[in-house]
C-alpha cells in the first residue's frame, strides 16, 4: 500500500495524473483496503479448514475487444457515465474508471482493438451494471431519450455499438437532481459454457465462493452475502435462456471480453504464487507487481489482482 500511494505521489507531482484523479483513486484504494483487510482478517468458524483459494472482493477489471475501441468507449461514456482516463487513452486502447459509492472499490473497463475471436470454449455473454441512485422506469426513460430500446425488466437489456448484450439494473429509487445513468458496480458477470457445474467447481474451488440457486442449467457464485452490494458470477450452460429478455433472438456479438481481473483480499505476490501453484499452476503468467493470469478449464483468461491493479497504476 506503501508503495502504491508513493507511486501516486509522483505521478501527481509529474502532472500525469490530476488533483481529482489522485483524490478519486486514494478514496477507492482507502475503500477497497479496508474491505479487504476486513475479509482477509475474517476468523473463521470454529472447526472449520484453513481457507484455500483467494477471497475475491470485487471487479477489477474488464477487457474488451472490438474493431473500433473508440465507439465502445464513446456509448460506455455517454450511456452509462464511465470516465474515460485521457492518460491511458493511447489510439488503440483507453481505461474507462465507474463507481465507486461510498465504502465500495471502483472498477475499469478497457476497451481495445484486438480480435474478436478465441479458443477459450466459454464466453462472458453479458454484463450486468449496477445503476447509481436510479430505479427502473428512470432507467427506461433515459435510454429512451437517448434513442435506446432497452428489452426485458426489471433489469433491462440494451445492445452496445458491437451488439454486445448489456444489462442494467436499478440500485435504488432516482435521487432529487440526477440527470443521467451512471454505472456504480458490475452487478453479475453472465459465464457461458458446455459444462457449467465443472466451470462453477473451479470457481469456486480458486475464489471461495459458495454455490447458489442451482438449476438443471445454471448456478450462481456470489462474492459476498445473498442480497448484498458485491458482485456475482452466473455460470450457465451453453443451450440455457442465456439473456432473459422479452423480444427478439439475441443479436451475435462482434465485440469479445477476453479477459476478466477479479480483485482479492489482502494481496502479497508471493503467498499468490505459492498458492496458484498448490491449486496447479506453477507458472501464472505475471501481470506487473500486483497481477496474475491463469486460465480456467475452458481456457478463459482469469486475472487475478490486488487492489494497487488500478485504471491509473495498472
Amino acid at each position: 500500500m506503501e508503495n502504491f500511494i508513493a507511486d501516486l505521489i509522483h505521478r501527481l507531482d509529474r502532472g500525469t495524473l490530476s488533483r481529482r484523479q489522485f483524490c478519486q483513486t486514494m478514496l477507492t484504494a482507502a475503500a477497497v483496503y479496508a474491505a479487504g483487510k476486513n475479509a482477509a482478517n475474517a476468523a473463521p468458524a470454529q472447526g472449520a479448514a484453513p481457507a484455500q483459494g483467494f477471497r475475491p472482493i470485487g471487479i477489477n477489471h474488464i477487457s474488451y475487444a472490438c474493431a473500433d475501441y473508440r465507439k465502445a468507449r464513446d456509448f460506455y461514456v455517454s450511456v452509462l457515465g464511465m470516465e474515460n482516463l485521457v492518460h491511458g487513452d493511447n489510439g488503440r486502447e483507453t481505461r474507462l474508471m465507474f463507481g465507486p459509492p461510498a465504502g465500495k472499490g471502483g472498477s475499469f473497463m478497457i476497451p481495445r482493438n484486438a480480435r474478436t475471436t478465441t479458443n477459450a470454449k466459454a464466453t462472458i455473454d453479458h454484463i450486468a451494471y449496477a445503476i447509481a441512485n436510479a430505479d427502473a422506469a428512470k432507467i427506461r426513460a433515459d435510454l429512451t431519450a437517448k434513442g435506446i430500446n432497452p428489452t426485458g425488466g426489471p433489469g433491462l437489456h440494451v445492445y452496445d455499438p458491437f451488439d454486445y448484450d448489456v444489462q442494467l439494473v436499478a440500485d435504488g429509487k432516482a435521487a432529487s437532481g440526477e440527470t443521467a445513468l451512471k454505472a456504480a458496480r458490475v452487478d453479475h458477470l453472465s459465464y457461458t459454457c458446455t459444462d457449467f457445474k465443472r466451470a462453477a467447481d473451479w470457481y469456486s474451488k480458486i475464489f471461495n465462493l459458495e454455490q447458489t440457486g442451482e438449476t438443471a442449467s445454471q448456478v450462481t457464485l456470489p462474492f459476498g452475502p445473498k442480497g448484498g452490494s458485491m458482485p456475482s458470477l452466473i455460470i450457465r450452460s451453453e443451450n440455457a435462456d442465456a439473456i432473459a429478455q422479452n423480444g427478439p433472438a439475441p443479436r451475435k456479438a462482434k465485440a469479445l471480453v477476453n479477459h476478466v481481473a477479479y480483485t482479492i483480499a489482502d494481496f502479497d505476490k508471493e503467498r499468490v504464487r505459492a498458492e496458484l501453484k498448490r491449486l496447479g499452476y506453477p507458472n501464472p503468467l505475471q501481470d506487473g507487481e500486483h497481477s496474475f493470469h491463469i486460465v480456467d478449464p475452458n481456457g478463459f483468461d482469469v486475472q487475478i489482482s490486488g487492489i494497487a491493479m488500478t485504471a491509473i497504476s495498472g
